[in-house]
């Protein structure tokens, strides 16, 4: 993963490095950029480096493999990426951070993803404890949307952007590897990283919303309520915090799919999707109010909401529209 990162993020990468060997690091820093941009597999090399013999991360030592899965006691962790960061997580954070370190390092490091969707609470509670750095803590926050964070949390931290791959770099290196052509053009558009999208074509809210992606896009014309049926009986993942993101990855689908069907070709070169885009090209709707209903339902997915409920609401929404092919 070193090696992914110093190649995919260099600027990143030699900021983050030279300050390690300088021993100056910044108390807080704020990773910006779109998801896919290793964000999170840096802030890990970060959390690994500190704690590790060598100056940076060696990956195979006993600490190093300990804080790439997640069971190092001082290497802490909060996550917005299913659901809203609330006051109460943070005090929880900050109850553990106060707490003597437990490694022989000595220095804590809390890693908040998808910072952004923390409550205004919540960040008012962090921005609280950030005003008061401590040299045995280090905070690192993954931001997408850096709109949505405190201006007054931003000022705090040191701000190292990531900058994705194109889509179209990161598709082909997929299929370099030797991923399924579909596989590699949807994951591709959800993440910039083809390391992250080897990893996540495995996992069960991608396989789910491939899965529905395909069938309910097969009957979608011919009879939509048999679509939504679909969702309903196949759709929800077992795991329910993973919810919103198949939810989020099935519109992205969707968009991808309207989006191509205006495009006079694609990269894709999947047979099924090919048929798809043949049969959509030969369909009259409107196609601009399809795309804002998948966008705004996206957008809606960031807020507190019913999945089943919304799922419902854009089914039927999108029924209106083709109903007027």
């Amino acid at each position: 993963m070193k090696t992914e990162i110093r190649d995919l993020q260099p600027i990143a990468y030699q900021t983050l490095t030279r300050a390690l060997k300088q021993d100056h690091l910044a108390h807080a820093y704020l990773f910006h950029g779109p998801k896919g941009t290793l964000k999170k597999e840096t802030a890990l090399f970060l959390a690994k480096s500190l704690n590790c013999q060598e100056t940076e991360a060696c990956e195979v030592c006993e600490t190093c493999r300990r804080i790439e899965a997640g069971q190092h006691s001082d290497v802490l962790s909060l996550s917005g990426e299913a659901v809203s960061i609330k006051k109460e997580d943070m005090m929880k954070l900050q109850h553990e951070l106060n707490k003597t370190a437990l490694e022989k390092n000595g220095r804590k490091v809390y890693i908040i993803e998808r910072m952004e969707n923390a409550t205004a609470e919540a960040q008012n509670a962090l921005l609280k404890f950030l005003e008061e750095p401590a040299n045995d803590r280090l905070a690192i926050l993954l931001v997408e949307q850096l709109d949505r964070v405190l201006p007054t949390i931003v000022s705090r931290c040191q701000i190292i952007t990531f900058h994705p791959l194109s889509k179209i770099s990161c598709y082909r290196k997929c299929l370099e590897l030797g991923m399924d052509d579909l596989d590699a053009y949807l994951l591709s558009e959800l993440n910039r990283s083809a390391q992250a999208c080897m990893n996540e074509a495995q996992s069960e809210y991608y396989q789910n919303a491939r899965s529905c992606f395909q069938k309910t896009i097969d009957v979608l014309f011919n009879a939509i309520d048999d679509a939504m049926l679909i969702l309903q009986l196949e759709g929800f993942c077992k795991k329910q915090k993973e919810e919103k993101k198949w939810l989020h990855a099935l519109l992205q689908f969707y968009r991808i799919l309207f989006e191509d069907s205006m495009k006079a070709q694609c990269a894709c070169q999947d047979p099924w999707y090919q048929k798809q885009l043949a049969l959509i090209a030969q369909k009259r709707f409107d196609r601009s109010a399809l795309l804002t209903i998948l966008l705004e339902s996206d957008d809606l997915l960031l807020r507190s909401v019913n999945v089943a409920m919304l799922i419902d609401q854009l089914m039927y929404r999108i029924k209106e529209v083709l109903s007027h092919e």
